[in-house]
């Protein structure tokens, strides 16, 4: 047995005394929160619809999974994170213990939120692995929720994974995700981190754009121009996604080629991004474009020719995210599966019966 099984056996031992007396796991996933600053058109009207070039560019994509276990004992959450790349397609995961490629890296992979004030153990305490207090110091226990214990460790750790990444790091979601159900500090402080981890060149890929409304609003006092050029109003679509799709129907011919749309430049916690929305064709002569957010720290139209490039996964998102986000999520199911093998080894009943799963970022 390697050193790091060993440390994940003595931990789950270690997890066991907090759970005694528990006769149901309940597994859960992070909830998502959507909150976007107000946005600005980064280009006249005229020029926001264009086609795209591929070229070709070394990207890394980092993605993080985590779930929660929760009991009478408190809460457990796991996460794991994946690094993949381009002429690599799989740089590491961690935690390794799987057998896989393990990335250099010792930071929280675990986090105990018990579920009574003031418990503590010594040895939980000494683990670099497991996470105990929040960002800003306060002891970790069930009065602050999944939501919150389970963001700050898998935030935590795609932060520092992002260093991994050779190229340019590719990251799934927004460079700067909005962290709105935390408080403030904690938000402050998982934005710091996250911001000094981001070479310039990062880019951000948010493949949910069904409840963006970035384009759409940044749009709003264009309503005459796009009536007059493209024949429809933003107002009238409820989400970026609606609005793009419709563009594309209007203005592609066959063969297809991907299209882009925008700058639009928001500020989420007072750094500016700028957010291009690009239509990848599925195929030249059919019509079904895969329709994504791409977010850069810096203006250059060349980010939308690069990702362009990119190979698509089935689920139309860039192969190295669309890889990277099924290793992490396997890698977290086989911490997640071990773990509960492991506490019902030393007493603790675990139950499918409240299962309940909602979907990550």
């Amino acid at each position: 047995m390697d050193k790091f099984r060993e440390t994940f056996v003595t931990i789950a031992k270690l997890i066991s005394s907090f759970m005694e007396g528990s006769d149901l796991l309940v597994e859960v996933e992070e909830e998502v929160s959507y909150h976007e600053p107000f946005p600005v058109l980064g280009v006249k009207p005229s020029d926001l619809v264009y086609y795209v070039s591929p070229k070709r560019a070394n990207f890394s994509a980092v993605d993080g999974s985590s779930k929660s276990l929760i009991s009478s004992g408190g809460i457990v959450s796991v996460a794991a994170v994946a690094v993949t790349g381009i002429s690599v397609p799989l740089r590491g995961v961690y935690p390794h213990f799987t057998g896989l490629m393990g990335l250099e890296m010792k930071a929280p992979f675990m986090a105990l939120a018990p579920s009574t004030k003031g418990r503590n153990n010594v040895l939980l305490a000494s683990l670099d692995y497991i996470m105990l207090r929040s960002i800003d110091g306060t002891p970790l226990d069930v009065s602050l929720g999944v939501s919150r214990v389970e963001t700050e460790l898998r935030s935590s750790l795609e932060t520092e994974a992002i260093s991994h990444a050779e190229g340019t790091p590719l990251l799934d979601g927004p460079l700067l995700p909005s962290y709105s159900s935390l408080p403030s500090e904690v938000r402050r402080e998982l934005v710091r981190r996250r911001y000094q981890k981001l070479p310039k060149g990062a880019v951000g890929i948010v493949k949910r754009i069904d409840r963006s409304k970035l384009l759409v609003e940044a749009l709003n006092p264009y309503v005459k121009e796009l009536e007059a050029r493209f024949g429809l109003s933003n107002v009238s679509f409820l989400s970026d996604e609606a609005l793009v799709s419709n563009l594309v129907r209007r203005l592609a011919v066959p063969p297809f080629k991907p299209m882009a749309f925008g700058p639009v430049i928001y500020e989420p916690h007072g750094v500016r991004v700028y957010a291009y929305y690009l239509a990848l064709p599925l195929h030249p002569h059919v019509r079904k474009f895969s329709i994504i957010r791409v977010e850069s720290l810096t203006l250059r139209e060349g980010i939308v020719d690069e990702v362009a490039s990119l190979p698509l996964g089935t689920n139309g998102v860039p192969y190295p995210i669309a890889y990277a986000d099924k290793v992490a999520r396997e890698v977290r199911g086989g911490l997640v599966k071990a773990l509960k093998l492991s506490l019902e080894s030393f007493g603790i009943g675990v139950s499918y019966a409240g299962n309940m799963a909602v979907m990550t970022s």
